[in-house]
């Protein structure tokens, strides 16, 4: 990272606040490390199943609402639980007598983020909820996405209270426990208490993001033999697979390996491994399971979906068996057609414009009903903001029809956009771009955030991405102790950076003092 001496658009007191809370940072990095640790620990998925009074998302969120509650308290700054719907926390400044300023006169600027994790899902080295710290990275399920900038708030909010910094606004953080689900934490949080006066989504990829694709989450039945009606494989709609296994009945484990070894792709070939069904000879039916690289559906590159792989590798092998069901076969013919590019290559829903990119497509859960000789399988879609869901829909069921097929079910949610010339958004940009001496623009996202459902948010980082230094230098640290592009968001080995942590608090200093400094001047 350049040195504070080398910022020419902060001024004076910008770059002294930046060096101070660059050392005050460093004084705390080992307790930062040791509080993400204890958050990472919380196996905090959502799971409405498990509601209780003040737990609607279950007992793990709350129990995780509960330690966050706690630390802030510890640093001195209070909290409201809002019926386990929210956590909000507070720091309303710091007048000269010591006591609470006034500055919610004119509302409220709300840092918001989520402390759900997704399941963790299959292929992990490690333990996903015994987290670890090595070379100055995280490893667990939600380091990532989105404990680390939870955390960051925390410290953002603590940092400012021990500087005795006197805001225009009252300064919130709102952790929700049902973002990566349905986001109707904040769509309770917005019609039961209302809508904060500022938002600034901290779930997001920097340097800002000023469009998020729409959303459609489609739930369809496609007709299955014995085969793949009893395919169960994935944990969430929003992550790509990273393992799907189906019983093949009937076929001898030998047969199946010998034609295994025959396939002329490499990569699926050495993809799938083949062992008796439990409780079977090997002559009486065999296991086919399928290893995919698992991942984030709203960032698919890098991915192998394992659900489509094991369709490809039924049809595969059948090529040389002949023994699957045409029921079968016609099932794992429309997961290899339709879903076999993230990007809906060679289908009706592939589209890109400029504003948001290319529509990505992820089937991401499929589970069995073997009763009703159907698989029942949910896809993620997330289409361009200039693009017709609408149309989407009616494509995919036509194509579906081709097959048998139906569309039972969908959530919508429509696509996020604010103009790159926003005054708002551009004061966050220039945080940004003043901290780290570049010179980028707004980008846009298939991700999903609390923006999409709290009016007049803005989303604002921590994500670096593939962003660089003006010299070229990569922003982001990764883990040599990992694979090159394991333990993505959603994914096995999932890890956070430390250090990346820092610049990402000292970017959110910055933007965050200048929004308070110049909303509502």
């Amino acid at each position: 990272m350049t040195t504070a001496t080398d910022h020419p658009n902060l001024t004076e007191t910008e770059r002294t606040l930046l060096r101070q809370a660059s050392a005050w940072f460093d004084d705390r990095r080992d307790e930062f490390t040791d509080d993400l640790l204890d958050w990472v620990a919380v196996p905090s998925v959502s799971d409405t199943a498990k509601a209780a009074p003040g737990a609607p998302y279950g007992p793990d969120v709350a129990r995780m609402f509960d330690v966050a509650a706690a630390r802030a308290h510890d640093f001195g700054l209070g909290s409201v639980n809002r019926d386990g719907h929210a956590l909000e926390v507070r720091f309303e400044g710091v007048a000269d007598d010591g006591q609470a300023g006034a500055a919610s006169l004119l509302g409220d600027i709300s840092l918001v983020s989520h402390l759900d994790v997704v399941p963790a899902g299959q292929g992990w080295t490690f333990e996903p909820f015994k987290p670890f710290a090595r070379d100055g990275f995280v490893v667990g399920r939600g380091s990532s996405d989105n404990k680390t900038g939870a955390l960051i708030d925390l410290y953002l909010l603590r940092f400012l209270k021990e500087r005795r910094f006197t805001p225009r606004h009252a300064l919130h953080i709102l952790y929700g426990g049902a973002e990566e689900t349905s986001l109707d934490d904040m769509r309770w949080y917005v019609e039961h208490v209302g809508t904060p006066h500022q938002a600034v989504i901290t779930d997001s990829p920097f340097p800002a993001n000023n469009a998020q694709k729409g959303h459609l989450t489609i739930r369809l039945t496609l007709p299955a033999g014995d085969v793949l009606a009893g395919l169960d494989a994935g944990v969430a709609p929003n992550a790509v697979p990273g393992r799907a296994a189906v019983v093949w009945p009937g076929v001898d484990t030998a047969v199946v390996q010998a034609a295994v070894n025959a396939l002329d792709d490499t990569d699926l070939r050495s993809r799938i491994s083949v062992e008796p069904a439990a409780g079977s000879a090997a002559s009486a039916g065999a296991t086919i399971t399928v290893q995919g690289v698992s991942g984030h559906a709203a960032f698919p590159d890098g991915t192998r979906n394992a659900i489509v792989l094991l369709a490809q590798a039924l049809l595969a092998l059948d090529g040389t068996l002949h023994v699957l069901s045409d029921a079968d076969h016609r099932a794992a013919e429309a997961i290899a057609t339709l879903f076999a590019s993230p990007y809906a290559d060679g289908t009706p829903i592939a589209y890109e414009d400029d504003e948001s990119g290319r529509t990505t497509q992820n089937l991401g859960v499929a589970r069995p009903n073997a009763a009703a000789g159907t698989v029942e399988l949910t896809v993620d879609i997330r289409y361009a903001v200039t693009q017709d869901g609408a149309a989407i829909e009616q494509a995919l069921a036509g194509e579906l029809d081709r097959f048998g097929g139906r569309i039972d079910d969908v959530d919508r949610s429509a696509p996020f956009f604010v103009p790159k010339d926003d005054q708002r958004l551009q004061t966050l940009l220039s945080a940004y771009n003043d901290v780290l001496d570049v010179h980028e623009e707004p980008n846009a996202m298939g991700g999903g955030t609390h923006a999409r459902v709290i009016p007049g948010a803005l989303n604002f980082g921590p994500g670096f991405g593939a962003h660089t230094y003006a010299d070229g230098t990569p922003i982001a640290h990764h883990p040599g102790f990992l694979p090159e592009g394991r333990g993505s968001a959603h994914g096995a080995d999932e890890w956070t950076s430390i250090e990346d942590a820092k610049i990402a608090f000292l970017i959110y200093l910055i933007g965050i003092t200048r929004l308070d400094a110049t909303l509502d001047a």
